[in-house]
């Protein structure tokens, strides 16, 4: 495994599907605690293949959920690179 396929395994969040929904589980690189997020399959697909907007297929979700949906990345870890803003 080269070592940006070990970066992208780190920070992709796992995938399962559980009935009609996805589930995205990761753990935290800062906290440990697992973040989850449950997402129906076919609002999924509506956002990812159809290209619609994020915001427009899950606006029940918080600004957080949907970030992680899209980057794997946590609020925590945000809220991490946060403190450390380009020079």
């Amino acid at each position: 495994m080269n070592s940006l396929q070990q970066f992208q395994q780190q920070w992709r969040p796992k995938m399962e599907v559980l009935g009609d929904n996805y589930i995205f589980s990761k753990e935290c690189s800062i906290t440990g605690e697992m973040y989850v997020f449950v997402v129906n399959q076919v609002k999924y697909h509506q956002w990812k293949d159809d290209c619609h907007l994020i915001q427009d297929v899950f606006p029940e979700a918080t600004p957080e959920q949907r970030e992680f949906l899209m980057t794997g990345i946590t609020p925590t870890e945000w809220n991490a690179l946060a403190l450390f803003p380009d020079e």
